[in-house]
């Protein structure tokens, strides 16, 4: 009989792998030796004390926080809420259906493809994973890039349950175009566009995709344009976040393509694609510029997580002025204020604070005698 090793060790490995560092996975309870004590214990854990179902619940909500996470942000807690709740279903009933549900999402978000669609498989041949068609839009998102006709069934069966939902019709649109089917592709893009109310940027830059395929390049750039359009608010709206930031760089990628598509036909005579290509190239390197300060960021925190409490007043600096540069204005702000109490006649941290909050250093002059 095979041994199964334990989700939270694989889970934990998975964060140091990301993170890049090494993070110990917590030990699971240990039995106690009075079982009384144990019981005391028992009583005052919330993991213990909830039921199974709810505990099934509570692990399909954390695991959706995991997958829509920016980035490596809450990583750790959202890893760790996960693997608490799993490990509580699998303690109190270890036969329990969507055991093999929560496996695969788990390792669907790890990239373990493998395991991911071994666990999937068992879970739709239950009852309860018949009826659940997010167990079949994600076995069709493991298989898209190898088996699109088995992607295929899988996202049919995932209609059938919930014909309104976006993330299914956008699936099935991009196995449409894998298997050479470009027309009902688009089409399906628009119908999930039309179910989304155009909101998401990869469906709009997909479309794009496929009208750029299809020879419909003046749509193409349209549809690129309204894809940048969405990506830059979402960037606007959060401020100082590196992976919004890709997005952008991404959908100015795809308009520089379509651009350079056109300006490099024999025929094209339209001057002005050359002045918006133009444009796209000096922009995306504007990006590109905000996307190295975020790595200048990673190397700055790092040092400053070395050596914290105690860090140097040089590098708080430049702690401060990157973390402005890159707009996260309030950290900056925190930093600058530790570093005067560090070094209070620090003209950089003076400087900064009145280019960062100009309103309150105005108040504080104009109370001066």
């Amino acid at each position: 009989m095979a041994i199964r090793v334990p989700l939270f060790w694989i889970m934990a490995l998975w964060v140091s792998a990301i993170l890049g560092q090494a993070v110990e996975p917590s030990e699971p309870p240990r039995q106690q030796a009075e079982p009384a004590q144990n019981a005391a214990i028992q009583e005052t854990s919330t993991e213990s004390a909830i039921g199974v179902d709810q505990a099934v619940h509570l692990a399909i909500d954390a695991l959706d926080r995991l997958e829509a996470r920016d980035e490596s942000d809450a990583l750790v807690p959202l890893t760790d809420e996960a693997n608490r709740y799993i490990e509580v279903v699998e303690a109190k009933d270890a036969a329990n259906p969507w055991l093999p549900y929560l496996y695969g999402r788990a390792y669907a978000i790890m990239g373990r493809r493998g395991d991911a669609v071994d666990q999937l498989v068992k879970f739709v041949e239950t009852r309860e994973g018949r009826n659940e068609w997010r167990a079949y839009r994600l076995l069709g998102d493991l298989f898209v890039d190898e088996f699109p006709r088995l992607a295929k069934a899988n996202y049919q069966k995932a209609k059938v349950l919930n014909p309104a939902e976006p993330t299914v019709l956008f699936g099935l649109s991009v196995c449409a175009f894998k298997l050479g089917d470009v027309e009902g592709a688009i089409s399906l893009a628009r119908e999930a566009l039309q179910v989304d109310g155009v909101q998401t940027v990869r469906y709009v830059s997909h479309l794009a995709a496929l009208l750029s395929a299809d020879g419909q390049s003046n749509e193409a750039f349209k549809e690129a344009q309204r894809a940048l359009a969405l990506a830059r608010t979402s960037m606007q709206a959060e401020l100082g976040s590196h992976g919004p930031l890709l997005v952008v760089d991404a959908q100015y990628q795809q308009i520089i393509d379509i651009l350079q598509a056109r300006v490099n036909e024999p025929a094209h005579t339209d001057i002005s694609d050359y002045i918006r290509l133009a444009a796209s190239v000096r922009q995306r390197a504007q990006i590109r510029q905000m996307l190295m300060l975020h790595d200048v960021l990673r190397v700055v925190e790092a040092g400053v997580d070395k050596t914290s409490p105690d860090t140097p007043p040089a590098l708080l600096e430049q702690y401060g002025i990157v973390l402005a540069e890159v707009g996260r204005t309030d950290a900056a702000i925190g930093v600058f204020e530790r570093l005067l109490g560090v070094d209070s006649d620090n003209s950089v941290a003076t400087e900064w604070l009145s280019r960062l909050r100009p309103d309150s250093v105005k108040s504080q002059q104009a109370e001066e005698p």
